[in-house]
């Protein structure tokens, strides 16, 4: 039994660390000149929750490794992977008409190479599952509630939350419509924006078995966003235990910005899934010490390279991951030295085919990072001149708007738009305590995976980028972010306990307490609080939003005339992507007079932004009798855009006079 003075001093030490970590976050939440007695505050209370977990451990053990290895018609099968590679890298090099053969050799190539590694079934009985599903009932049933509630907090009333269609989601939508219609038909290239064309064909297989739709364009997303939870869950516990696990992914279940970015339109949230199923497999096979881990570690992380940029990430986490692996505890990779080639060699098969674009177009596949990368956009060098200030100073400045991003800043763009850093007042001091707590245990091979990621996601993502912090370069931090606040919840809980006689008890009646707090001020804050404000994808992005789905109803039928140069133009992607197949056209300069650029095959409609209102009288004088309609923002309402109808008989018979 613990003594009652050690149970004493257990409480008010925790009690101490929880309030200079509220007042911490109460001071950074003031803004400045509080900004350093809240970093201070919150530095005493991270050192002090470290002490009092190193005085009080409850640590599981990582599982002991297990050699396997074995070759069943192994040479064989690379033979003709490679070989099905080889045909495919022909292919591509003569610059077909259509990929779709070489993407077959492809995919054939890297199952094949899977295959190779694939180890002899152990077949189970229905009885041993039955028994099997019995014993972990409890936890089955819970990881499924969870996977229930992530999905429908992500993919419930996907067509109008966020109410906003931004730019980007709709840039990608039409690229997913040209793998549809034919026009796009190499994805082992670059599209809009430098993305590689895979994105987009995962896109596109989604609008060719639901229909082309605002829902669809954002459902593959969502179902991404609720697979990353299952995945993040089997590798928490794989690390770290069920209890961990399941508070760790119910938080990450209901984090309002991990919700926000599953529900858009946009490759971003697909960043972590990538690193968790990379870091899954990867884990295992260090366990286990099956090559089929490896092979799967390899083929997932090649994978992210055909996504979007920060999923490239992956690669540096996993080779950052191994060399401090080796620095600190080699005995892991001992003897993996041929499951780390076929890591490596899996690696390569799936990356060949966008790797022969990169060879041959390296600032295409780059301009992405060149445009924002700190270094390669030439930022940093611009700021020493312009502001005077050390490289070094910049370079302090920016880590601290990255790191400060969970707790002080808010997101500087429209992708997130939140009012609020990235975490809420009571996750963002869970989340620092649980970040000191796996930093100072770095060394441990279970946080390693963890801190690795988020330090390096940090760096590259935040800190060596323009703007920091900007929301959707992070969002692959989320679930290690999830797993500190979880760390620290567990902790907490623990140290309850140990000062009550029903230790088990408090344990989960603190965790679970804690969580339906975070869960409430999440889910509020996005549903209730955020969501209505329309914040995300800009004014711009509400404008077309709104004018895509009025150019939609009518039809195509209409041809639009634009008054919107220089603010925005009708390639603007939102509008071409909801209203497809209406014809637009952009008036790029002012007119002083009635306009004689309508054509009379169709009916017209003309949209004005207010500040080219007064262009208006001048198609009344050319076109009388039209239908005018003023569309305002919901809350403020301030005026959007005026649109004027004009039936094609009025422009006729104006042609003719």
């Amino acid at each position: 039994m613990m003594r009652s003075r050690n149970r004493t001093v257990i409480a008010v030490w925790l009690a101490a660390c929880l309030v200079l970590g509220l007042l911490g976050q109460y001071f950074l939440a003031r803004k400045k000149p509080a900004f350093a007695y809240g970093v201070a505050l919150y530095a005493v209370a991270v050192v002090a929750f470290i002490l009092l977990a190193r005085w009080v451990r409850a640590d599981f053990a990582v599982p002991a490794p297990k050699i396997r290895w074995r070759q069943p018609g192994r040479i064989v099968l690379l033979m003709l992977s490679f070989s099905a590679l080889a045909w495919a890298m022909v292919l591509i090099a003569r610059n077909p008409p259509t990929y779709w053969a070489p993407f077959g050799f492809w995919l054939g190539a890297i199952l094949l190479f899977v295959l190779a590694f694939v180890h002899r079934p152990s077949f189970v009985g229905w009885a041993v599952w039955r028994e099997r599903i019995r014993a972990h009932r409890w936890e089955i049933l819970a990881v499924v509630f969870i996977l229930l509630l992530g999905g429908l907090l992500r993919g419930i009333d996907l067509a109008h939350m966020p109410a906003n269609v931004g730019g980007d989601e709709g840039s990608q939508g039409l690229e997913g419509i040209a793998f549809l219609d034919g026009t796009k038909t190499d994805m082992f290239t670059t599209g809009w924006l430098s993305v590689p064309n895979m994105s987009f064909l995962w896109q596109a297989l989604w609008f060719k078995i639901f229909g082309v739709s605002v829902a669809t364009l954002r459902l593959p997303w969502a179902v991404v966003g609720t697979v990353t939870l299952l995945v993040f869950y089997l590798l928490v516990r794989r690390l770290f235990g069920v209890r961990l696990a399941l508070i760790s992914t119910f938080f990450l279940c209901t984090y309002n910005y991990h919700i926000h970015f599953s529900r858009l339109g946009s490759n971003q949230v697909a960043d972590p899934l990538f690193l968790l199923l990379t870091l899954y497999f990867l884990t295992r096979g260090l366990s286990d010490r099956k090559p089929l881990n490896f092979a799967l570690a390899g083929v997932v992380m090649g994978s992210a390279i055909y996504f979007y940029a920060g999923a490239r990430l992956t690669f540096i986490v996993v080779i950052a991951y191994l060399v401090v692996l080796a620095v600190v505890d080699g005995r892991r990779l001992r003897g993996n030295g041929g499951n780390l080639v076929v890591l490596f060699a899996a690696a390569f098969v799936v990356v060949l085919p966008i790797g022969r674009f990169f060879l041959q177009h390296p600032d295409d596949f780059n301009a992405r990072l060149n445009m924002v990368g700190i270094i390669q956009s030439g930022w940093l060098e611009r700021e020493v001149v312009i502001t005077g200030q050390s490289a070094m100073r910049l370079l302090l400045d920016q880590f601290q708007r990255a790191f400060f991003a969970f707790n002080y800043y808010h997101d500087r763009t429209v992708w997130y738009g939140a009012t609020i850093p990235l975490m809420d007042f009571v996750s963002g001091v869970f989340f620092l305590f649980g970040l000191g707590l796996a930093t100072v245990r770095w060394r441990k091979a279970k946080y390693l995976p963890f801190v690795v990621w988020f330090w390096l996601g940090l760096i590259l993502g935040g800190m060596m980028t323009e703007s920091p912090p900007s929301s959707q370069r992070l969002i692959t931090l989320a679930p290690s972010a999830s797993l500190f606040v979880g760390l620290a919840i567990q902790q907490v809980a623990g140290l309850v306990a140990r000062v009550q006689r029903r230790p088990e008890v408090w344990r989960n009646g603190v965790a679970a307490l804690v969580l339906v707090v975070t869960a409430v001020i999440g889910t509020h804050y996005y549903f209730d609080v955020l969501a209505p404000k329309r914040l995300y994808g800009s004014l711009n992005g509400e404008v077309a939003t709104e004018m895509g789905y009025y150019l939609q109803e009518l039809g195509t039928d209409y041809r639009c005339y634009f008054f919107g140069p220089g603010r925005m133009y009708y390639g603007f992607s939102t509008i071409p992507f909801i209203a497809r197949g209406v014809e637009g056209m952009d008036v790029l300069n002012p007119i002083s007079g009635p306009p004689d650029f309508v054509a009379p095959d169709k009916n017209a409609v003309f949209v004005f932004l207010p500040e080219r209102l007064g262009e208006w009288q001048f198609v009344r004088e050319r076109y009388p009798g039209g239908t005018i309609r003023d569309f305002s923002q919901a809350e403020s309402q301030s005026l959007l855009f005026t649109a004027y109808e004009v039936p094609r008989s009025v422009i006729a018979s104006a042609a003719t006079n």
